[in-house]
């Protein structure tokens, strides 16, 4: 038989036809949407990289992300994420094609009715930042009291995925609604490489302990602290935000992802004192790289044995923070293999594969 392009009859056997691929290639033609408030090439943060590892499950994805620029009316009352949220969902309903899934980040697409299945993955919430991170900060009316307005309606619609226990906890305890933890994952890029290999590749001349921190300098990521164990031990410091080096503070800007597992591996350990998490990367692809983490008690290690990755310790405690550096470089701590397998892209993968396939069959 030959098929015509142009022949109306001939669509709905075609998709038949894909269906049956799908099931018997188990899953890697289905197509897919997700909408979200930032592309990678906008904004490289931890709800970005997601994406990224997403599209590796579905190879024909559609990613329909917000524009950068908002109305300055929006800017000013704080409502630039719920407007861009909504662009991207006007967006998305423009896009005259089916889906065998749709993917929200968060709140980004409030506004989408659609036809095809919704699954909605919370990297956090609103709420539980605001509670946590933002006290007394600019921002915590917003995130408090308008934000959850529009992550509630995300909840009434669809599957709900929290990214980590920590944030399935939240959705319950502030929002009453259930959810399925599906853990982030780091791919395998992120490995080993010898110590004295990777210092000398990014060009740092030094022998002693080096500790890494990754993220914004801001308070929410805890960077008042790190300039605190900085006075006693040599950090590198890879960021997107505008900061200079100092005598014990090695600023790396603009890196790129392919590049960090030189930049965890030539450090001793990874400190990590951030005030709030849902999940934590910079966590997962340290351990991924062998070495420990001094990190504060929030995200995935809210739910882990510091015995297996380092010291996990209490937000705000400068002391705990110092003792930890302590004790992994007086050990030479390495983290458990096991650790690092939890957080595999095959298990994140066949979560994310299995999870369309059973929307598609409800």
């Amino acid at each position: 038989m030959n098929f015509n392009s142009n022949d109306a009859l001939c669509i709905p056997t075609l998709n038949i036809l894909k269906g049956s691929l799908n099931k018997l290639t188990g899953g890697i033609f289905l197509k897919t949407a997700i909408i979200a408030l930032n592309d990678y090439s906008q904004v490289k943060g931890g709800t970005e990289v997601f994406t990224k590892h997403l599209q590796t499950v579905f190879p024909e994805s559609t990613v329909v992300s917000a524009p950068q620029n908002v109305g300055q009316v929006f800017e000013k009352i704080g409502f630039q994420n719920e407007y861009r949220s909504w662009k991207a969902g006007k967006k998305f309903l423009n896009i005259n094609d089916q889906f065998d899934a749709v993917f929200r980040n968060s709140y980004a697409g409030w506004n989408v009715k659609t036809e095809s299945p919704l699954i909605n993955v919370f990297h956090f919430t609103y709420y539980g930042f605001s509670q946590e991170a933002m006290q007394g900060s600019k921002g915590h009316f917003q995130a408090k009291y308008v934000s959850p307005f529009f992550e509630k309606l995300c909840l009434n619609n669809g599957v709900n995925i929290a990214v980590s226990a920590k944030v399935q906890r939240e959705l319950k305890k502030y929002y009453k609604k259930e959810s399925r933890v599906i853990e982030n994952a780091v791919p395998d890029i992120f490995h080993n490489i010898p110590r004295e290999k990777a210092r000398k590749e990014l060009g740092i001349d030094y022998s002693g302990p080096l500790g890494i921190f990754v993220g914004r300098t801001d308070r929410t990521k805890g960077f008042d602290i790190v300039l605190k164990i900085s006075k006693n031990i040599k950090i590198i410091c890879v960021t997107p935000s505008n900061r200079q080096s100092t005598d014990n503070i090695i600023v790396r800007t603009n890196v790129e992802y392919e590049n960090m597992p030189k930049y965890y591996s030539a450090a001793d350990f990874l400190i990590f004192p951030s005030r709030y998490e849902s999940s934590g990367y910079s966590v997962m692809e340290a351990i991924k790289c062998g070495i420990p983490v001094v990190a504060s008690k929030t995200g995935i290690l809210e739910d882990i044995d510091p015995n297996e990755v380092g010291a996990i310790v209490d937000i705000d405690d400068d002391e705990g923070y110092i003792k930890g550096v302590q004790q992994v470089i007086k050990s030479n701590f390495t983290p458990s293999s096991e650790i690092s397998k939890r957080f595999s892209m095959e298990r994140f993968k066949k979560e994310y594969l299995d999870l369309v396939k059973e929307v598609g069959e409800l």
